[in-house]
């Protein structure tokens, strides 16, 4: 780590290098240890929420909750699962009214809105404190180099051109001297991002997984590269096969994937030492919970959706938190860690599809090799009723008409089921809140269930 921190930041900075050195030994108890951890700590969040939350309090004496009872499997389960329409309707019924002095300043996080319905909830300095500590985790359980180039690509309209930090924690949670940092706003467009990064050679880029794939297509078209390249840092979109197997081919990168939530912050990583790319939780500060519609938990390698629970927040407690969001629970790791794993990270509900017959999946539509052989530059699919599939293109030239059969061919094969499948021409395809990009999704993600 290069250079010298303030007074501030140092403090800061060795604050999270004491729970990095913690994490670092916690990784490596048994799962039943990392359970009974986490019981232990939930016991007093929710006597804490029990005591300073009013809609918490009622909530938990329905599970039959009383003051100084101690959180097992079964008052757990009782505990009933709450979205985030609640806590959007009424925001100070959830909030904590004597948050502890020890777990420091009270923050302020908003959800991208990517669902439509922007969330704000409040944390402290103590739970933060805890997400950069995992920051610092992915770095070093994936290698990273830190006085090497990071350029970041995300919504910060200040630096739409692009402007030079002194180190990394300007663009990451991240207190610590490093090298130097770059970022750029994603709305300035794939040409110029990809003229900038040239100019900067970084070694380690951090942006959308969508962002990514254009760019890559974008450096092929433009037959350069980025020849100093070592790691793709993914953030706030799934990472497929497909984008791994684009950026190696492209620039002899990697792909390493955090997954996040703007109202949970980090809850898993991905295996530094697993081939298959599987996700490790997070459990030192958040429990996860991988049920089916019911409310029961699925079993090995069946999908389900999250339900999140915050183990630090006692500003705002997180419990029984549904993200929207699914996953396929794993079994254990061989690389001896005995944190929960999640081998996969589906996605939300509305990036489901659903065919004719009534069958629900998330989609693949195996897209790349079509960049190279017809003039692509965005795709995007909208489901409108099951079984039928409107594509919007943006092309560089006018597709043919054997060019579209062979589009509509293509993706109609990736797909199970038959599919009445249109394309729709259009300009651009602007990026959503906060510069999420779906790929797919359900115009009314209920009228296709």
């Amino acid at each position: 780590m290069s250079g010298v921190l303030d007074p501030g930041l140092a403090i800061e900075a060795h604050r999270v290098l004491t729970l990095q050195n913690a994490l670092a030994d916690s990784q490596w108890m048994s799962p039943d240890e990392i359970e009974a951890r986490q019981f232990r700590e939930l016991t007093s969040l929710l006597a804490h929420a029990y005591q300073t939350v009013p809609a918490q309090r009622a909530r938990l004496e329905t599970a039959g909750y009383r003051p100084g009872m101690a959180v097992d499997q079964d008052l757990w389960r009782a505990i009933p699962i709450i979205g985030r329409a609640p806590l959007q309707d009424e925001p100070e019924a959830w909030r904590s009214n004597a948050v502890p002095k020890d777990h420091g300043e009270i923050l302020s996080v908003a959800s991208s809105g990517s669902t439509g319905s922007p969330l704000r909830i409040l944390g402290t300095a103590l739970d933060a404190a805890y997400s950069k500590a995992f920051t610092l985790r992915k770095l070093l359980w994936h290698d990273i180099d830190f006085t090497k180039t990071l350029a970041a690509i995300r919504e910060a309209r200040q630096t739409a051109l692009g402007k030079r930090y002194q180190r990394w924690g300007d663009l990451l949670e991240y207190p610590f001297a490093t090298g130097p940092a770059y970022g750029i706003d994603i709305h300035v467009g794939v040409e110029r991002q990809a003229q900038w990064l040239s100019h900067i050679r970084p070694e380690y880029l951090l942006a959308f997984p969508s962002n990514i794939a254009e760019l890559a297509r974008e450096f092929d078209r433009e037959a350069v590269g980025l020849d100093r390249l070592d790691a793709v840092l993914c953030i706030a979109e799934i990472v497929t096969p497909e984008l791994r197997a684009l950026v190696a081919e492209r620039w002899g990168a990697r792909c390493i994937d955090l997954y996040s939530a703007r109202e949970c912050g980090p809850i898993s990583l991905e295996c530094p030492d697993a081939p298959d790319h599987r996700h490790h939780v997070m459990a030192e500060r958040v429990k996860v919970e991988v049920l089916d519609a019911e409310g029961e938990p699925v079993a090995e390698g069946e999908t389900g959706r999250l339900i999140i629970s915050v183990l630090h927040n006692y500003a705002q407690p997180m419990i029984r938190y549904e993200i929207g969001d699914y996953a396929v629970q794993g079994g254990l790791c061989a690389c001896g860690r005995g944190l929960p794993v999640l081998t996969q990270i589906k996605g939300r509900v509305r990036n489901m599809l659903t065919a004719a017959n009534g069958k629900r999946f998330w989609p693949s539509f195996m897209t790349s090799a079509l960049f190279g052989k017809l003039p692509l530059r965005q795709h995007q699919f909208v489901q409108t009723a099951p079984g039928k599939l409107r594509c919007k293109l943006v092309t560089t030239r006018p597709l043919t008409a054997e060019e579209e059969a062979y589009f509509t061919t293509h993706v109609g094969d990736a797909l199970p089921g038959p599919w009445q499948i249109t394309i729709d021409h259009v300009d651009q395809i602007p990026r959503g809140p906060g510069g999420k990009y779906d790929d797919s999704y359900a115009e009314d993600p209920m009228q296709t269930k």
